[in-house]
């Protein structure tokens, strides 16, 4: 099983839509193939208030979607966009999101990817020292 940190901007795509954590969608096939099934994510709010508020696992290889359909949750900017999808399941938004600064401040996340190329192409691939940041750091906003 990867690890993967998946970027998601709240103007870019509705989180109280249904679908938000039934699946993902990637601009070209080349990033929608990475993540193999059963293959973890967590979801990354960008922006300086956001952090980690969400996980899922990727269940089956990339399906072509055609069209971006006006009432799929995305801003209307994507309608009419072709796109790859992945889905994905047991998608949970967290009940306590684990704010950015946490994060930032682990040294065990200095590497991680999200750091160095925030607004960068999805997914991003989460090493495991990262991960150990990022599920305890989960963890301990749970217990709080």
């Amino acid at each position: 099983m990867r690890k993967w940190l998946l970027e998601w901007g709240p103007g870019h795509f509705d989180a109280s839509h249904p679908d938000w954590l039934t699946h993902w969608t990637f601009y070209d096939q080349a990033h929608a193939d990475k993540p193999q099934p059963d293959d973890v994510a967590v979801v990354w709010q960008s922006g300086p208030d956001g952090g980690v508020v969400a996980i899922a696992r990727f269940t089956d290889r990339p399906a072509y979607e055609a069209e971006v359909k006006p009432d799929s949750g995305f801003a209307p900017e994507y309608v009419g966009t072709i796109r790859w999808q992945r889905d994905l399941v047991g998608g949970r938004k967290l009940e306590r999101p684990v704010p950015r600064s946490v994060l930032m401040d682990d040294p065990r996340f200095a590497g991680a990817l999200i750091k160095k190329m925030p607004g960068g192409a999805n997914p991003f691939p989460v090493r495991d020292a990262e991960w150990s940041a990022l599920c305890e750091a989960i963890v301990l906003e749970f217990l709080q």
